[in-house]
């Protein structure tokens, strides 16, 4: 028997899932109402959190970590929630908070993964890792942002540099505008055989040539 989503069973797509990736293999896609419904056959499978490659980076990785300013270890939140974090092994340090998002971006071509580190992360978002987690109350390293799922889908100019093998967004940019029906291919340029001009002989004074005179006789 084929199953599929009612209306009310769907969840919430304003609730971010922040840590569980859901698997389902051998479905059937169809519309059902405008929405998309998955429809099960003898074969469909269902994992939480399936052991793959693909997947392990997504359930695993964190948005944002803190380090410390003398050993530079990573820090951790107090269990008060009080948003202060501290060190194992130091006192009196000061927390360094610096993204590390991996993302995946696309062009008219092909998609490909990529890093944003703390430089691509902060021009993107124009708002430090530090005041997103302090003073937007982002604590969850890995529940993704608002201020990053804002950026889904919208263009923008990346910056990439290759890094062992890793490509990394070192700055982000808005793309450029084009103005209203200027043409974007410039002009060409004139067949110099096709677009002469001749130019008149000019006699220069010392240059000149009398008429012969006639002989008399």
């Amino acid at each position: 028997r084929n199953h599929h989503l009612a209306r009310n069973e769907i969840p919430d797509r304003g609730r971010s899932i922040t840590r569980d990736i859901v698997a389902i293999t051998s479905t059937q896609v169809s519309n059902y109402y405008g929405l998309i419904q998955l429809e099960s056959t003898y074969l469909t499978s269902v994992t939480i959190n399936p052991n793959l490659p693909q997947t392990a980076a997504h359930v695993t990785r964190n948005r944002f970590y803190v380090s410390c300013s003398k050993c530079t270890k990573t820090l951790y939140p107090e269990e008060d929630e009080s948003l202060t974090f501290v060190c194992k092994d130091d006192d009196d340090i000061v927390p360094n908070f610096k993204y590390c998002v991996n993302a995946k971006i696309s062009d008219s071509t092909k998609s490909t993964d990529v890093t944003f580190f703390n430089g691509g992360m902060t021009a993107l978002l124009n708002t430090s890792c530090e005041d997103l987690v302090m003073k937007h109350g982002w604590t969850d390293p890995k529940k993704l942002p608002d201020q990053i799922a804002d950026t889904i889908g919208k263009p923008k100019l990346l910056h990439l540099t290759l890094k062992n093998e890793q490509i990394v967004v070192t700055n982000v940019t808005e793309p450029e505008k084009t103005v209203e029906g200027q043409s974007c291919i410039p002009p060409s340029t004139p067949n110099p055989k096709l677009h002469t001009t001749k130019r008149a002989l000019l006699e220069s004074p010392d240059t000149s040539i009398e008429p012969k005179r006639s002989k008399q006789h």
